[in-house]
């Protein structure tokens, strides 16, 4: 369940929103972060 609440997190943050109007939005650091979720979780979490 964490990851799946990490994995919105990430995607939320990658589409901007709310983000862009307070300032707090770079969109270079969400596709980073897509590309690190994305590759990282799968080496802590192997599945049952």
């Amino acid at each position: 369940m964490l990851i799946a609440a990490g994995a919105f997190v990430v995607w939320i943050y990658s589409q901007g929103g709310p983000f862009e109007q307070f300032g707090l939005y770079v969109p270079y650091i969400g596709s980073l972060a897509v590309l690190l979720w994305t590759f990282v979780i799968p080496i802590f979490y192997k599945g049952e």
